[in-house]
């Protein structure tokens, strides 16, 4: 089932206080100090607290329509291939996060005590990766009808371009929270590979998920078991494939929808031979894996002339790369 869309927030909120015998001010963010009874103010703090929770930005995210499908399938291994600016990266992000908060819309994770791991070419990497989930990754504009932030997003008759609305009124867009909220959602600070170069070695959420990031020019950790791994770009130790693969292997009794999965994000120069392979494999029809196309020219949060000005700059070599 779907994340809520945050338009329907409002109205949630007003339905729960019905339910609960409250009143739809309170629902719409009335603080529980300024509520008289004790009834009313446990009212109110439940409500404001979904309300909040509703805000988090893995609930506010939006993907590009033609990757919904890279979030849905249930394949043992996904591969979304891109040049740069194409999306490819934050929806990986916004995958691994869904799984590390338990909140994935189409129940592919368990959603407590998972293992994961991260793979990025070299330790600049793999600090490039963990920036991503702790920064701010879209903007945000309040709703024209709610009033509540949400994504800025695609227009419906045409995704690739921008809503008209929210186009029109960029100058009220503003950053969205971070993917991962350091204080709410890790159970301790990061155990860091190199702390002064933002690179972690291993992350635990309080959902019980455990994290390890590695460097692929390093040797890749033996024995484990992975719910969810993530190998970015090229891997310059072709094991961490194999290992991956081993600990990808789902055990008799487990949840179907909740068996391993693996995920592979790359630049058309990468050329890992089994890449390459599972590449074929998913040209001719394979069920455990399936292969994603993305481009700039299908990310509509990069303007024509942007996209033309940065076509023109590059060399043809480039532009089969990273265009």
């Amino acid at each position: 089932m779907p994340l809520p869309h945050n338009r329907s927030i409002e109205s949630d909120l007003q339905s729960l206080a019905a339910r609960m015998g409250g009143t739809s001010e309170m629902a719409i963010g009335r603080e529980p100090s300024h509520c008289s009874s004790g009834t009313s103010r446990l009212l109110a703090r439940h409500l404001c607290a979904r309300k909040k929770h509703l805000q988090m930005a893995v609930y506010l995210s939006i993907v590009l329509p033609h990757l919904s499908q890279f979030f849905s399938t249930l394949a043992k291994w996904r591969i979304i291939d891109g040049g740069n600016r194409s999306s490819k990266t934050f929806s990986c992000l916004l995958e691994c996060v869904r799984a590390f908060l338990g909140l994935d819309p189409y129940d592919k994770y368990p959603p407590r005590d998972g293992n994961s791991l991260i793979v990025g070419k070299e330790e600049d990497d793999i600090a490039r990766i963990w920036e991503g989930f702790s920064t701010s990754q879209f903007k945000m504009i309040r709703d024209e009808d709610t009033g509540e932030n949400r994504a800025v997003r695609c227009d419906p008759t045409n995704p690739l371009r921008l809503d008209p609305y929210d186009l029109a009124y960029s100058e009220k867009w503003t950053e969205a929270p971070p993917l991962i909220d350091m204080r709410k959602h890790l159970a301790s600070e990061p155990a860091w590979e190199d702390k002064k170069k933002g690179v972690p070695r291993v992350v635990r959420f309080k959902s019980g998920w455990k994290t390890l990031f590695r460097s692929s020019n390093g040797k890749p950790p033996q024995g484990d078991r992975y719910d969810l791994v993530w190998f970015d770009e090229q891997l310059l130790n072709e094991m961490f494939y194999d290992e991956a693969s081993r600990g990808l292997v789902g055990l008799i009794g487990q949840k179907p929808r909740w068996s391993p999965k693996g995920i592979w994000s790359a630049t058309a120069q990468v050329t890992n031979f089994q890449l390459d392979n599972m590449r074929l494999q998913a040209e001719g029809g394979a069920d455990f894996v399936k292969a994603f196309f993305t481009t700039i020219e299908s990310n509509p949060f990069f303007s024509d002339e942007e996209k033309k000005a940065w076509y023109d700059g590059m060399t043809l070599e480039e532009r089969e790369v990273r265009y």
